[in-house]
């Protein structure tokens, strides 16, 4: 997909389909992000990608995995002096932690939905300049287990 704006054009890549080509995914992160990029090493043998988009403007690109009924977020984003990630928090933060995968250390917010009272969690973390964010709806032994099984390249 290409959108305009103004005398910019953005090209900006959105797979849908169900067959999702992890190949094609990952030369598409390459371009982006180099070789570098933190991988996913362990998901729930339910928790499948379902799709993913790549922004080459704004140097970012978002992992969608369906998880049963939920949907797994896996966002990453080259930094940049003027770039931020901000996302509007509606569910109550009820605890905080943090993880370690080799040398990196990951802090986790977990939030409790008002309306359905399910956990989410959201992680954060960084690696050579590019950020990350994994964010789902799942059992805490899951979501840490996929945090500890993260490939570094």
């Amino acid at each position: 997909l290409f959108y305009q704006y103004g005398d910019e054009v953005v090209r900006y890549f959105m797979y849908l389909n169900e067959d999702v080509d992890e190949g094609q995914m990952y030369k598409e992160l390459t371009k982006i992000f180099g070789d570098y990029f933190v991988r996913l090493g362990y998901t729930p043998e339910n928790m499948n990608l379902s799709r993913y988009t790549v922004d080459e403007q704004q140097r970012q690109a978002t992992l969608f995995y369906q998880y049963g009924d939920e949907v797994v977020r896996y966002f990453m984003y080259l930094n940049d002096d003027d770039s931020s990630f901000g996302q509007k928090e509606v569910d109550k933060e009820i605890d905080k932690y943090t993880e370690t995968c080799g040398d990196i250390t990951i802090e986790v917010k977990v939030y409790q939905a008002e309306s359905t009272g399910r956990l989410r969690y959201v992680a954060k973390f960084e690696r050579y300049d590019v950020h990350y964010q994994l964010m789902g709806t799942m059992e805490r032994e899951e979501f840490d287990k996929i945090l500890k099984n993260l490939i570094f390249f």
